[in-house]
């Protein structure tokens, strides 16, 4: 695969934005084209947004107006057929591996937060085993169908990638005004018919820090560990700290989201 999009939610985090986009462009030099859905439900918000765009300025940064509206319009818009989605608790913690052209007709998608090491769903609070793997090339692949806990999930918002024209074909069929809703109904409608395989890396190399929660729709557990609330973060970040993204995860997940403590630096 020559490169592909990103496209990351973020909603009153631009603390954690930032450490996600670091990452992104350290650790995935695959993703050449970078969109920013994002919303700040404040002026203090808003402010810290502005100061991110000029922190990563070759991304294309579009204010949220009407979700769903925006997300079609974003996916009309990209360059590439392939792309990635991210959230903006997110980090990629390890070089993302090269990804073959995909046979889209028999995956149904490539997930950079799953691996072997992958065997706890924090959301659940289950573990699980992995699935029967196949080595293909640097990459491990699966039937969903037959895996259990988050090797059985079709559709995600983090590091999970897709074909553009899927997506946009997927997302004419419902109503969805947020993330969450996006995420719930692409795998309500979307996975009964997805193709039967998935691939990902040997190890994950994305992890997502639930810290604290911006939804309200779905009581995700957050902040059971290292809880920091993101009016924290956003007054550490306006008072000039920076999340550092190499010194957080400082072990290797054993599942999609893990907590860790927050590392800080001086901007």
């Amino acid at each position: 695969m020559a490169g592909y999009a990103g496209l990351v939610f973020s909603k009153n985090r631009a603390c954690q934005l930032d450490a996600l986009l670091q990452s992104l462009r350290k650790m995935v030099p695959a993703c050449r084209e970078v969109y920013v859905l994002w919303q700040g439900s404040s002026a203090a918000h808003r402010q810290a947004y502005q100061k991110i765009q000029d922190l990563h300025p070759k991304c294309r940064w579009v204010e949220q107006k009407e979700f769903s509206t925006d997300l079609r319009n974003i996916l009309q818009s990209l360059r590439h057929e392939n792309m990635m989605f991210c959230t903006d608790d997110g980090i990629f913690f390890a070089p993302a591996p090269p990804l073959p052209e995909p046979d889209w007709s028999q995956l149904a998608g490539v997930s950079l937060r799953l691996g072997r090491n992958s065997s706890y769903c924090h959301p659940a609070n289950e573990t699980y085993s992995a699935p029967g793997f196949q080595k293909t090339g640097q990459l491990l692949a699966w039937r969903w169908q037959k895996a259990k806990g988050d090797f059985r999930v079709v559709y995600s918002l983090d590091a999970h990638l897709y074909p553009r024209r899927r997506l946009l074909e997927l997302l004419s069929r419902f109503e969805f005004s947020n993330p969450n809703q996006l995420e719930d109904r692409m795998n309500r409608f979307g996975a009964p018919g997805a193709p039967n395989w998935m691939l990902c890396p040997e190890k994950s190399c994305y992890v997502s820090l639930p810290v604290n929660r911006v939804n309200t729709e779905f009581a995700n557990r957050a902040g059971l560990q290292f809880p920091v609330c993101e009016e924290e973060l956003l007054r550490l970040f306006l008072a000039g700290k920076r999340l550092d993204p190499d010194q957080i995860v400082t072990s290797q997940p054993i599942g999609p989201h893990q907590e860790f403590p927050l590392s800080w630096k001086q901007a």
